[in-house]
This record gives structure tokens, C-alpha cells and sequence, in this order.
């Protein structure tokens, strides 16, 4: 008897294996930063520094000061120079225009996840900017710092004051919110899906509830043999911790970590062409969720299999 084809059923499986161009290169985790071994702590000649990992690719003078993304796919880059310019960035080098034209020199953003831009500007009236996701400007507040995070609501943002304090507005509003905690030092600050914030701090990473009480020590660099490091930029995807251990006057001795989250087992290490990270960016790559491809492959497995029963019904 003659099996008879099933032309829907073979239309989609060939669309649902198609790739797209996001999938033709996935990459693990992007880096910004720069190299500012020349000089060193003293006067510092600073090269900026992208680097993609699982790519094998490593940018320079490309004017990136920093970089965030809301779903570790598209990548926004905040560069240099004044008025702000935002651009989104691709593994393959490219740039595509994202936002521009608000005064002030940039100095910090964190994307929310819904894909709002907050930016901390610099200059004459310092500020915080509100960016759409289609990259509008919605609205701008009085605001002087340096370094930004954005909370799981999206709208609470969390601020460095001076280098030893961490504020808090509301930037979808503009409203003063009481400060989170009093620190001694803080290079960077994460703040998690639950309400807790990461902070890294000289050469440690440092847990906080959401009321800005200490929880515990997830990384202490010391543990690695790397006390002599910086604890530089952090974030946290899929039960992973990654922490830049930065060396300021050396790019041979700075390290990408990967450190599990919930016991501070090390994972991993990997080069790290830069003496200080500004951020840090997990692609699909790095977590350990089924890729398009993946659920391509099993909705045709799926898609073959109704074929055949079908077929074999219709014999």
C-alpha cells in the first residue's frame, strides 16, 4: 500500500527548521570595559573593550562605555560623547541606531526587563533619562551618579551615591525613594527577580535582602586564588554568577568567572582582555534553556511523528 504525504505537516516542519539570524550566532556572554594598563592607576591612556564570548571576537576603540540587555539577545551600547547616543551592537561588529539626542554625557544604564532604557547622564544638570523600548526619550529627572541598576518592577531604580551608599528613585515617575543600605565600597550592583541586590565590593560579592540587610558572601576572590583581583562587574543568569576579576594594571591577569550561585562553586574561568569591566551581558548561549534550534528540532520530531500516524491511518 502507498503512504500517503501529509503536505501541511512537511511545510512545517521545513519552516520550523529554518534558522534565523539570531540563531547563527548565539554567543555566550558579552563583556564591556577597557584597558587602561597604560599608565595605570597613575594617568591612564583608557582603550575600550567589547568582548564576545563562545565568538572568539574582541573589539576595540569602538566608544562603547557600556552595554544591557532585556532578554540576552538584542545588546544596547551606551557610547561616549555628548549628546547621549545609544546603539544596539551584533556579535558580527556591526551597529544599529537605537537612540539619540538627549544633552549630557552618559555615565551609566541598566535595561529593564521589558526592555526600558534608564540612563544616568553627566554634565551642567546631571539626570536620569526614561527610554522606550523603540528607543523614545519619555521623560528625564534630576539625578547625579554614576552608576545604575533597575529592579524586577521596572521601574525602581537603584543608584551609587558617591562610592559607598546605594539610593533609590522611582524612574518611571521621578519620586525619591528611601535609600537601600550604607556600604563601604561598591564597584557594581545587580539586583535579582526576587528583590535582593548583589553587590561586588573590593574582591567580593556580597548578598542583600530586599530591606538592604546583609545575607551572606557568594564569591570571595580569595576562594579562587585570586585575592590579589578586583571584584568588577557582576550579573546572575540561570543559577550562574559571572564576576569579572579584573586586575587594573593588567589585561593578562583579568578573568572571567562563572560561579554557582547557591554555593560559590567556581565553574569556570576564561580570559578577560580588559582592566576594568563596566558590564555584563549573558547570551542565550550561556544559560542552559533549550535554543531555537533545539525546540525547532523537537516540534519537527513531533511534527514527523502526527505525519506518520496520520499516514498510517490514511493507508
Amino acid at each position: 500500500m502507498r503512504t500517503k504525504l501529509v503536505p501541511g505537516l512537511l511545510l512545517v516542519a521545513v519552516v520550523l527548521a529554518a534558522p534565523t539570524s539570531e540563531a547563527q550566532q548565539p554567543f555566550g556572554a558579552v563583556v564591556s570595559g577597557g584597558d587602561a594598563s597604560a599608565g595605570c592607576y597613575i594617568i591612564p591612556i583608557v582603550q575600550e573593550v567589547v568582548q564576545w564570548y563562545d565568538l572568539d571576537r574582541t573589539d576595540y576603540d569602538d566608544d562603547v562605555m557600556m552595554i544591557g540587555s532585556a532578554d540576552g539577545r538584542r545588546v544596547l551600547a551606551l557610547l561616549f560623547g555628548d549628546p547621549m547616543r545609544i546603539v544596539e551592537i551584533r556579535p558580527d561588529g556591526s551597529q544599529v541606531p537605537f537612540y539619540s539626542g538627549s544633552p549630557g554625557l552618559g555615565g551609566s544604564m541598566a535595561v529593564a526587563s521589558n526592555g526600558t532604557v534608564f540612563v544616568a547622564a553627566g554634565g551642567p544638570a546631571p539626570s536620569l533619562a526614561r527610554i522606550s523600548p523603540a528607543g523614545t526619550l519619555e521623560a528625564t529627572y534630576p539625578l547625579t551618579t554614576d552608576n545604575i541598576a533597575v529592579g524586577p518592577d521596572g521601574c525602581t531604580i537603584f543608584y551609587r551615591t558617591g562610592l559607598s551608599d546605594i539610593g533609590r528613585i522611582n524612574g518611571c515617575t521621578g519620586a525619591a525613594l528611601p535609600d537601600f543600605a550604607a556600604l563601604t565600597w561598591i564597584n557594581d550592583v545587580e539586583v535579582l527577580s526576587d528583590g535582593q541586590v548583589l553587590v561586588s565590593s573590593e574582591s567580593q560579592v556580597a548578598l542583600y535582602d530586599a530591606s538592604g540587610a546583609f545575607v551572606r558572601i557568594v564569591a570571595d576572590l580569595s576562594s579562587y586564588g585570586l585575592g590579589d583581583r578586583g571584584a568588577d562587574a557582576i550579573t546572575v543568569r540561570g543559577g550562574v554568577l559571572y564576576l569579572a576579576a579584573v586586575d587594573g594594571c593588567s589585561t593578562a591577569n583579568s578573568l572571567l568567572l562563572r560561579i554557582a550561585f547557591s554555593d560559590g562553586t567556581e565553574i569556570s574561568r576564561t580570559p578577560l582582555d580588559m582592566t576594568y569591566a563596566t558590564a555584563i551581558v549573558v547570551g542565550a548561549a550561556g544559560v542552559t534553556i533549550p535554543t531555537l534550534g533545539e525546540v525547532a528540532l523537537a516540534l519537527l520530531a513531533f511534527a514527523l511523528a502526527a505525519g506518520g500516524a496520520l499516514a498510517l491511518k490514511l493507508r
